[in-house]
């Protein structure tokens, strides 16, 4: 399994990406990275960071790194810390097994699916 200290340091080493974790790019956006990642095929891993720059509160994003240490964002940034968690690991596993050849065209849905689960129990 790839550290969240493993996806910064493939960050930091590519010329595309360098910027993403920079300290003043942290700080700017007020960015933390979770620890818990989840690893693709191609060497991709998947990780969440939050957000929070105008202090207007703490929104989360599944993001994925390439092998080439290139940061993208999978999912839309949400304040349910729990939903996207749940997206990433949906989307790591179902890259895993096949189902889906990149992340972006399954993480918005499992997104949508977790909050839409938690809407219908609180009804």
């Amino acid at each position: 399994m790839t550290t969240i200290d493993q996806v910064i340091d493939r960050a930091n080493g590519s010329a595309s990406s360098s910027k993403f974790f920079s300290p003043e790019t942290m700080r700017w956006w007020g960015t933390r990275t979770l620890s818990e990642t989840a690893d693709a095929p191609g060497g991709a891993v998947l990780f969440v960071t939050s957000d929070d720059p105008f202090h207007t509160g703490r929104r989360y994003t599944v993001r994925i790194i390439d092998a080439a240490g290139e940061v993208t964002s999978v999912t839309e940034p949400h304040e349910s810390k729990t939903a996207v968690m749940s997206a990433m690991r949906g989307t790591a596993a179902a890259m895993r097994s096949g189902e889906v050849e990149g992340p972006f065209a399954v993480g918005p849905k499992l997104l949508q699916a977790h909050l839409d689960g938690v809407e219908a129990r609180r009804k």
